[in-house]
């Protein structure tokens, strides 16, 4: 038993009176955006051109001032890219895209690169997306602001498409497109977080107010599909446990498929495909293009439908993919 006012209940009392302020220290330790932004930095060299991604919301905004505070010293550059959909002069509620680009100029510790949208015709989200990913491509390192949200809302959105139970991971915190490494120091934070040390750290940002706007497959996602979701239980942890299973199962398919003799010496084997096909032929098939076209869908579904047409009957066929293909 211990008596009020001795040394071990002495003790015992004024280590529960910190507790809090533990919590609070590893708390904001954990969630650090300058710690984050150097632990996702530092396997490459300072020489690597790297591109900071900022759009002028709360995420990217962070980065910026997470690359601020970390004392990081490379060759960085931010880049910032003015869609021209909410101009000036336009009248338009909400900031403007010249707002945005003079909110980033002001916030930014490193060069600064403006990118305009140079062509006549009006910008979609297609086409925004190619275009980003063609300027950032002279690049060896990106980074992103992109977070925990943003990665469930891509689950759904994969959902949607109905992509394959081997492609729903959400986004990687590190990944590699087109030859461009790309990091996502937030990826393990929720918005909430993210609002959290933006408010900390007196960070400044914008809002595009179409965002709160229900048009487009994401926005309905993000403000009405996964709000009632959330009503129902935690769907956020789901899904991330759900992309971590989606991993695992990839991986021990590909495995089979490594066993299996479709693919040898570079080539994938027609002639070894049993009718009808399995889901393990259409991985192999999926695996061996991801080495010549990893984001064109339609190529291979192109040449998955001619598969499934063949019927095993060893109809001569071909395709004209292209480049000589």
């Amino acid at each position: 038993e211990l008596s009020l006012g001795s040394p071990v209940s002495d003790c015992m009392i004024a280590a529960a009176a910190t507790l809090p302020l533990l919590s609070l220290f590893f708390n904001i330790m954990l969630h650090n955006p300058a710690r984050l932004f150097l632990s996702a930095i530092a396997p490459y060299s300072s020489s690597s051109s790297i591109a900071l991604s900022i759009s002028g919301g709360v995420d990217s905004m962070l980065l910026l001032r997470a690359y601020k505070d970390s004392g990081f010293e490379g060759n960085v550059t931010a880049v910032h890219f003015d869609h021209r959909t909410r101009s000036a002069d336009s009248g338009g509620a909400g900031p403007s895209n010249e707002d945005d680009a003079d909110l980033v100029a002001r916030a930014a510790s490193c060069p600064l690169s403006v990118k305009v949208w140079p062509y006549p015709q009006p910008i979609t989200p297609t086409t925004a997306s190619e275009w980003r990913r063609e300027e950032l491509g002279k690049f060896d390192v990106v980074v992103t602001g992109h977070h925990a949200g943003d990665s469930v809302e891509s689950q759904v959105l994969k959902m949607s498409r109905g992509a394959s139970v081997l492609n729903m991971r959400g986004i990687r915190p590190d990944s590699v497109m087109g030859g461009v490494r790309y990091l996502r120091p937030f990826a393990g934070l929720r918005k909430e977080e993210v609002l959290e040390e933006a408010g900390r750290l007196g960070v400044e940002w914008n809002e595009d107010p179409s965002n709160s706007l229900s048009k487009g497959k994401r926005n309905i996602i993000r403000n009405e599909l996964l709000p009632l979701w959330r009503t129902l239980g935690d769907i956020d942890s789901r899904l991330e446990e759900m992309g971590r299973e989606s991993e695992e199962v990839r991986a021990f398919v590909d495995g089979l498929v490594l066993e299996s003799g479709l693919l040898e010496a570079g080539a994938f084997r027609l002639d070894r495909v049993t009718y009808p096909p399995t889901y393990l032929h259409k991985r192999a098939l999926r695996v061996y293009l991801e080495g010549f076209w990893p984001a064109e869908r339609k190529i291979f579904e192109g040449i998955w439908e001619r598969i499934e047409k063949d019927g095993g009957k060893g109809k001569g066929w071909s395709m004209d993919l292209g480049g000589g293909w």
